[in-house]
């Protein structure tokens, strides 16, 4: 997953939808304002979706991510309970729409049939931006469209024949984010079905000690600290969570092509948080079948989909999957050797978008392209890699090699 990288496809409804038997009753559910008991998650055990009925309460909801759906056609979050282990998806009910802004009239656009004749337009008005660069306020005219794609990403996209366009480039989700005042990675609570911060305490020893060493500074910059030191100071959960990766039965010196996957997945490895290993194994003349492994629990299969459907039961236990390249490699092979094996495109856990592997129901995050960012290398690690391959970032950062 990449935070770049989420852009889609009216309904206004209020869909909220959470995990099925994820909420303990000491996590505040309620339904007409009496508590109703849920049972917790056990660990490993599937959890599968379901609607979020109006009226629930939920407190301290920890904030992954924010995508677009498209089957709904609404921004769409995903919360996770460090108690149950589970993610809750939550879908947008303030009607929120995607926009962009010119500064062209209204009445110019009005003669555009190409927008205004769209069935993907829905209205126009005027509002007004503080310039920041010029100092002042401009006045801009607002058209919104059905979904992002009638914004932009097409040849028939309403900024296409609009000139200037602004703030039609931003990803859907990231004009959601900012439009809504949320901050993924934040803690939430949902009263009566809608997205409440959820107020962390602050140690005084820590709060006393960086006013401190503040003082004296203007107004502008204490207001940024008071606004930023809950994110900074909050707790961060302990997600349920697992890495996996593949290996294909290729020639020696031949690259498998995710795309086109002709060759056999002869074994897939997982490890979690919770220190469980498992590894499927495809019974070939090529792979050694009397290996056993003290810790780490081995399952064989003699037929190549019965193994990766296996696999595809099991990564559904977790809210968060990592991989290594799992985007252009690992995730998309498994995606599109099930398929050409015959499985059903909706038994299949995992999505291919533009140029990512998502989870229906759970975040995958894509090692690789977390590293290989600049502000990750340079920032946060200090510069200790140069390349991302695997080798040298386990060298650089665990002190040994893969």
């Amino acid at each position: 997953m990449s935070l770049d990288d989420f852009f889609g496809d009216e309904d206004t409804g209020d869909n909220h939808i959470i995990p099925e038997n994820s909420i303990s009753i000491d996590k505040k559910v309620k339904k007409n304002g009496e508590i109703k008991k849920k049972t917790k998650i056990k660990p490993m055990e599937e959890f599968i979706p379901t609607e979020f009925e109006l009226g629930q309460d939920i407190s301290n909801v920890f904030l992954l991510d924010v995508i677009y759906e498209p089957k709904a056609n609404l921004a769409q979050c995903f919360f996770y309970d460090d108690e149950t282990k589970s993610i809750f998806k939550w879908n947008d009910n303030t009607g929120h729409k995607p926009y962009f802004l010119t500064l062209m009239s209204q009445d110019t656009i009005n003669q555009i049939d190409k927008i205004v004749k769209s069935k993907e337009f829905i209205k126009m008005e005027e509002t007004e931006k503080f310039m920041l660069i010029e100092g002042q306020n401009q006045k801009f005219t607002k058209i919104y469209g059905t979904n992002p794609l009638a914004i932009g990403g097409r040849p028939t996209s309403f900024r296409e024949f609009v000139d200037p366009a602004y703030e039609a480039d931003i990803r859907y989700h990231f004009n959601y984010v900012a439009d809504m005042r949320i901050t993924p990675g934040s803690y939430y609570n949902i009263i009566n079905g809608n997205i409440v911060s959820s107020s962390q305490e602050i140690d005084p020893l820590a709060r006393d000690l960086l006013l401190k060493e503040f003082e004296g500074e203007n107004q502008d910059q204490l207001d940024m600290l008071e606004e930023y030191m809950p994110l900074l100071f909050q707790n961060i959960p302990d997600i349920f969570r697992c890495a996996f990766d593949i290996e294909v039965g290729s020639e020696r010196g031949k690259m498998p092509n995710p795309n086109n996957p002709l060759e056999e997945i002869i074994s897939i490895a997982v490890v979690d948080s919770d220190d469980n290993k498992i590894c499927w194994v495809l019974n070939t003349p090529y792979v050694n079948q009397d290996v056993t492994i003290e810790d780490i629990k081995i399952k064989r299969f003699d037929v190549e989909l019965e193994l990766i459907d296996d696999f595809f039961h099991h990564i559904t236990k977790y809210p968060i999957v990592l991989s290594f390249n799992g985007d252009n490699f690992d995730g998309l092979y498994l995606v599109n050797r099930a398929l050409r094996l015959g499985m059903k495109k909706e038994d299949i856990p995992f999505n291919i978008k533009r140029n990512e592997i998502s989870l229906k129901d759970s975040v995958h995050i894509d090692l690789y392209r977390f590293f290989r960012q600049a502000a990750i290398r340079i920032y946060a690690f200090g510069g200790r890699y140069d390349k991302t391959s695997l080798e040298e970032l386990s060298t650089a950062l665990l002190g040994e090699g893969k």
